[in-house]
């Protein structure tokens, strides 16, 4: 709720019909909520500054993991990282078969149907709507001290988890999914008390989320765990500090991964964010009243 006193112009022309009264000035409220809506920034599928492994998506002659969307390498200088470092040839078939990418690394053309990495940046979100402050300023939901967090629980849009390491289980669709006003408009989770305090998350992925979930975590370790069944996790995790290992069953993933590792321990399907996705629009931050 703003509260503030505005000097008046064409209302001015009052005083002429009312005795002189004072309408030089007048007072005003407006009481608005903020609205995050998508960015931009989120155009990749994976962008890592270390390194990127597979470890189980070649298994007895079958390619079994899929990277449909941009892979770009963000390292400490991207810039170096020419085409020729990747080897996309198909060759050392004892290896070649699994992707380990990095500069000096290789990625396998058979199991990537776009692109190989390419020399890419970690999305810088300060002074954005996106930094992680002013999401945590605009959290309309808080939930402090828990250890375990369900589909239920998380009836904000914007929603801060203040708690030493947290395990986030989607076992339904997330809340609004089946509402076609809300069915493409994310659910931003912000982990941390600051962006220097964090723990672990173990995020998983029980049912499909249908709406996009957005994850902004600065800490150093993400488990994504999928359920049996290969429910889609759709949206961003946005953690480009942390290690990002899944493991548990079959990966089914839409939408962005930003990280310093990223590994996987099981087979999976993942694709990139298109013109469809709503998340990746232009980034902006508006006041809506009460009735958007």
């Amino acid at each position: 709720m703003l509260d503030d006193t505005v000097p008046t112009y064409f209302i001015k022309i009052l005083k002429l019909f009312n005795n002189g009264g004072q309408y030089d000035s007048m007072p005003i409220a407006v009481t608005a909520v903020a609205k995050i809506t998508g960015s931009s920034l989120f155009d990749g599928l994976i962008t890592y500054k270390h390194e990127m492994q597979v470890n189980q998506g070649y298994q007895n002659g079958n390619n079994q993991t899929t990277f449909d969307g941009k892979l770009y390498y963000a390292g400490p200088d991207p810039d170096s990282a020419k085409s020729e470092n990747y080897n996309a040839t198909g060759k050392n078939d004892n290896n070649s078969k699994n992707v380990y990418s990095s500069p000096g690394g290789f990625v396998s053309s058979d199991q990537l149907k776009i692109n190989t990495p390419v020399p890419g940046e970690m999305p810088k979100l300060d002074g954005t709507p996106y930094a992680f402050d002013t999401l945590k300023q605009s959290a309309d939901q808080t939930i402090t001290n828990e250890q375990t967090v369900y589909t239920d629980d998380l009836t904000g849009n914007i929603i801060s988890i203040n708690s030493p390491n947290i395990d986030i289980i989607i076992d339904k669709a997330l809340i609004g999914s089946d509402d076609p006003a809300l069915k493409n408009k994310p659910i931003f989770i912000i982990y941390g008390k600051s962006e220097n305090e964090t723990g672990t998350i173990n995020l998983h992925v029980n049912h499909d989320t249908v709406r996009p979930l957005i994850i902004y975590y600065m800490g150093t370790t993400f488990h994504y765990n999928p359920g049996p069944g290969s429910p889609e996790l759709r949206g961003v995790i946005y953690a480009p500090n942390a290690d990002v290992l899944v493991n548990e069953n079959a990966a089914k993933f839409h939408g962005s991964i930003y990280c310093n590792n990223f590994s996987s321990q099981v087979q999976g399907s993942y694709t990139g964010p298109d013109s469809n996705d709503t998340f990746t629009g232009s980034g902006t931050a508006r006041l809506v009243d009460d009735d958007d």
